[in-house]
């Protein structure tokens, strides 16, 4: 999870939504979100956002003295409005750094948590579906995933990828192995493999370690 933190020395309106996690922290002290900042639904799931002040009172307002609202966010960010009143600054950090605001629009802020490979000495259809966020991982040669192998956001909250790996049929069997790798975080909902088992093999790795498909399909790690 990444901090965000909005930051004034006098009364400032923000906004901004995500799409993806996103949570008040309440243990910031001046930093901190109120208690009372709900999000809210913009677009429905998987997208949240959060419209509030923050900021001093007026008659505490000027100088040295900021006061803030701080989120943890695991997401791609929208963009982030943020109006001070006139006379006054207001601050944005990302992770404790001061940013601009406005490059934080479509930031994807997500931290992926697992990788998994599905390897095959003959042709394999699979499918994953997890809650959370998923990407192919195209940088690992013959387990790399293939450019056009992009999850789909099924609009609740989930992503599927379904493809075919491993060796075309001629050149199929034996020790040539191929497969793809994605990269994800979140919850599993859904895992097959389809293969000739008695022509082919194929092999699951969860986080560089060779496991049984179930172990990725019910969330066993």
């Amino acid at each position: 999870m990444h901090t965000l933190t909005i930051s004034a020395n006098g009364p400032v309106d923000y906004e901004f939504t995500v799409d993806g996690m996103l949570e008040p922290d309440t243990f910031g002290g001046d930093f901190a979100a109120d208690s009372d900042d709900t999000l809210y639904e913009p677009d429905g799931p998987p997208s949240l956002g959060i419209r509030d002040t923050t900021g001093p009172r007026p008659e505490d307002a000027g100088g040295t003295r900021y006061v803030g609202d701080r989120f943890l966010v695991n997401a791609i960010l929208l963009p982030l409005e943020i109006n001070p009143e006139p006379g006054y600054d207001a601050n944005v950090y990302l992770d404790e750094e001061r940013v601009d605001p406005h490059t934080l629009s479509t930031t994807n802020l997500v931290r992926y948590d697992h990788s998994l490979m599905i390897t095959a000495n003959g042709p394999t259809e699979y499918e994953l579906r997890v809650e959370g966020w998923m990407k192919p991982d195209t940088d690992s040669g013959d387990f790399s995933a293939d450019s056009d192998d992009e999850p789909v956001q099924n609009g609740d909250g989930t992503m599927t990828v379904s493809d075919t790996t491993g060796p075309r049929p001629e050149d199929a069997g034996g020790l040539h192995f191929l497969g793809d790798r994605f990269r994800f975080t979140g919850r599993v909902e859904d895992f097959g493999l389809r293969y000739d088992t008695s022509e082919y093999d194929a092999h699951v790795y969860l986080d560089e370690r060779n496991v049984h498909p179930n172990v990725v399909r019910y969330n066993w790690f």
